[in-house]
C-alpha cells in the first residue's frame, strides 16, 4: 500500500485508484443490470415468463386462445366502440328529455372505462401473440366519425356499434355486447319524475371477458352459417315480416346462426341441409302432413326446437311420443318463481329457474334472471324409446300448482279451470327439457328441445341482455341443437385456466436469474476487487 509518509494515511494517487475501481465497478455492475433487463424483456416477448397473480386472471393468455389464434390462416379483424350508448343515455333523462352529462360521467363512465380497460388487456394480448390479428378501439364520445364510418362499413347502425365487440375472419362475423361480459351487473335508473325512486348502478359483481371472448372466437373459426328452418303460415310467435323476427335474425346472425322462414305445408321434404327447425308457439295445431315431415326429418337425424305455450291448443305429442315425455294441458303457478312485478304467480321469471344437469343451463344457473312466462307443465312418463336420453333444464320449485285448461274445439281459445288446480306432482314440474335418442348405424343421434312457455322468445326479454338471460338460454339451444356445444357462451374456467401458471420451463428461468445469475455477479464482482486491493 502506498502510505504517504509526511502526512501519514494513503497517497492521493491511490484514492483516485480506489475512486476508479468503486466507480468501475459500479458502471459494470449497472450495465450489467440494466443488460438482464433488456435480455429478459426480448426474450419474454419470445416465451411466456410472466406470472398473472390477478384475482380475474386478466393478463393471462387463454390457453384455447393460443390454440385459435395459431389456426388463424386469415386476418382476423377485431373492432372496440365503447362510450355511451342510448340505453345507457335513457337512463339518465331530464325533464326535457335530455341526458344529463353529470350523471354520465359520475355513475357511467367509470364502468364502462373498466370494462374498456379490461377488454383492450385481453385484444393486445392477442394482438402480441398473432401477426394476424388486427385490433382497432374507438371512443364512441370523443370519435363520433371515426364509429360513424365504422358502422357505415359495417352496414349497421352506430347505435348497434357502441359498447359491442366485433370480429371478423374469412367473410364471418361476431359481435359481443360489453354487457354480457358482466356478472351480475346492476344498471341502475334515475328518473325525471319528482319523488320517483333513484337506483344508482352498481358494478359487476364478476367479469366474463375471457370466457366471452374465446368463446366467440371458437364460434367464428368454426365455419359456415347454421341454417335454422322456422315454421311459417300458423300464426307463431316470430311470424315473417315482423320487427321482433327482423332483430331476433339480426341477432342470431352475429352468433352463426341464419333464420330462414318457410311453410312447411308446401315442403315435399326438410332438406338435409337444415341444421335445425323451429316451431314458435304455433296458434294453429299442426297438419298430419307436417307431422310426417316432421318425423321423418328427426328419424334422419334432424334437430327441432319446440315453443309451446299453455293458451295455445297445439301440444305437439305426435313428435314427442317417441321420448316418453307429454306437455299437459294445464299452466303452472309458482309464487317463488314469480317476480313481484309480474302479473301474477303464472308469470314466472326467476334466477332459480335452470336445473344446471345439461350444457345449455348449466352456465346460467343462478346467473341472471329468465323470464319464462306463462307454461305449460312437461310430464316425464315412463322409457317409451330405447335409449332417449332426457335432461331437465328449466324446473319449477315445489311450491308449484297445476291449473287445469281446455281448449275451445272451434276457435282454440283456453278456458282456466281454477277451481280443480292442485299441487304439480315432481314428475311434471319441467318447464323446459332437452330430448336425445341414438339412431341404428349413425352417430349422430337425433335431439329435441322443448321449452313450455312461448314468453322465452319475448322481444323485450331477448333484447335486454342487461336484466335477462333469455337471449343467452337460446343462443345456448341452438349451439347444442347444431352440435356446436364449445360455442356455448358463459361457461366458467376450468381450473387449469384458473390458476397461476406455475410450469417448471417458466419458473427455472426466473429461478436462475434471480437466485444464481444476479449473486453470482456480485460475488464475482467483489472477489475482483479484492484481489485489485490485495495486489
Amino acid at each position: 500500500m502506498a502510505v504517504n509518509r509526511t502526512e501519514g494515511g494513503m497517497t492521493r494517487r491511490y484514492r483516485a485508484r480506489v475512486l476508479l475501481n468503486v466507480v468501475v465497478a459500479s458502471l459494470l455492475s449497472l450495465g450489467v443490470a440494466i443488460g438482464s433487463v433488456i435480455l429478459m424483456r426480448e426474450w419474454s416477448y419470445r416465451r411466456d415468463l410472466r406470472f398473472d397473480l390477478t384475482r380475474d386472471h386478466r393478463y393471462e393468455l387463454d390457453p384455447l386462445a393460443k390454440q385459435l389464434l395459431r389456426t388463424l390462416e386469415t386476418p382476423l379483424k377485431i373492432d372496440l366502440a365503447w362510450g355511451f350508448d342510448s340505453d345507457i343515455r335513457n337512463r339518465v333523462l331530464d325533464a326535457q328529455g335530455y341526458p344529463r352529462q353529470d350523471l354520465l360521467e359520475v355513475f357511467y363512465r367509470p364502468i364502462v372505462s373498466e370494462a374498456w380497460r379490461r377488454i383492450e388487456q385481453v385484444l393486445l394480448e392477442w394482438s402480441r401473440f398473432s401477426g394476424q390479428v388486427e385490433y382497432r378501439t374507438f371512443n364512441a364520445d370523443y370519435e363520433p366519425q371515426r364509429l360513424s364510418d365504422l358502422a357505415k362499413t359495417l352496414g349497421v347502425s352506430p347505435d348497434e356499434v357502441v359498447n359491442h365487440v366485433i370480429l371478423e375472419c374469412g367473410g364471418r362475423r361476431r359481435v359481443v355486447p360489453l354487457r354480457k361480459m358482466m356478472k351480475d351487473m346492476e344498471w341502475g335508473v334515475f328518473p325525471a319524475q319528482p319523488g320517483a325512486e333513484r337506483l344508482e348502478p352498481r358494478a359487476p359483481g364478476a367479469w366474463l371477458v375471457h370466457e366471452e371472448l374465446v368463446a366467440t372466437l371458437r364460434a367464428l373459426l368454426m365455419g359456415e352459417m347454421k341454417t335454422i328452418l322456422v315454421a311459417q303460415g300458423h300464426g307463431g310467435v316470430l311470424e315473417e315480416g315482423s320487427g321482433e323476427t327482423q332483430r331476433l335474425r339480426s341477432a342470431l346472425q352475429s352468433d352463426g346462426f341464419d333464420l330462414v322462414p318457410s311453410d312447411l305445408r308446401r315442403l315435399p321434404e326438410v332438406s338435409s341441409d337444415v341444421d335445425a327447425v323451429l316451431l314458435p308457439a304455433l296458434t294453429s295445431p299442426l297438419s298430419a302432413g307436417e307431422v310426417k315431415l316432421l318425423r321423418e326429418y328427426e328419424d334422419a337425424g334432424g334437430r327441432i326446437l319446440i315453443y309451446a305455450d299453455p293458451r295455445l291448443p297445439e301440444n305437439y305429442s305426435r313428435i314427442l311420443e317417441r321420448y316418453g315425455v307429454r306437455l299437459l294441458d294445464a299452466w303452472i303457478e309458482d309464487r317463488s318463481l314469480a317476480h313481484p312485478g309480474r302479473r301474477g304467480p303464472a308469470d314466472l321469471q326467476s334466477a332459480r329457474l335452470c336445473n344446471g344437469l345439461h350444457p345449455i343451463d348449466t352456465p346460467l344457473k343462478n346467473r341472471i334472471e329468465l323470464y319464462a312466462g306463462p307454461c305449460r307443465p312437461i310430464r316425464v312418463e315412463k322409457d317409451t324409446a330405447a335409449g332417449a336420453r332426457r335432461t331437465t333444464l328449466l324446473r319449477a320449485s315445489s311450491d308449484a300448482r297445476s291449473v287445469p285448461c281446455t281448449y275451445d274445439s272451434t276457435s282454440g281459445a283456453p278456458r282456466m279451470d281454477e277451481a280443480a288446480a292442485a299441487p304439480t306432482p315432481e314428475s311434471d314440474r319441467n318447464l323446459a327439457i332437452a330430448l336425445e335418442r341414438p339412431r341404428g348405424g349413425s352417430d349422430r343421434p337425433a335431439r329435441i328441445v322443448v321449452y313450455g312457455g312461448a314468453s322465452f322468445l319475448a322481444p323485450k326479454e331477448l333484447a335486454a341482455s342487461t336484466f335477462f338471460g333469455n337471449r343467452d338460454l337460446l343462443q345456448n339451444t341452438l349451439s347444442w341443437l347444431t352440435d356446436q356445444e364449445s360455442a356455448i357462451g358463459l361457461a366458467p374456467r376450468s381450473e387449469v385456466q384458473a390458476r397461476v401458471v406455475t410450469y417448471e420451463r417458466v419458473a427455472r428461468p426466473a429461478f436462475l436469474t434471480s437466485m444464481v445469475v444476479f449473486p453470482g455477479l456480485a460475488a464475482l464482482l467483489a472477489l475482483l476487487l479484492w484481489l485489485q486491493r490485495r495486489s
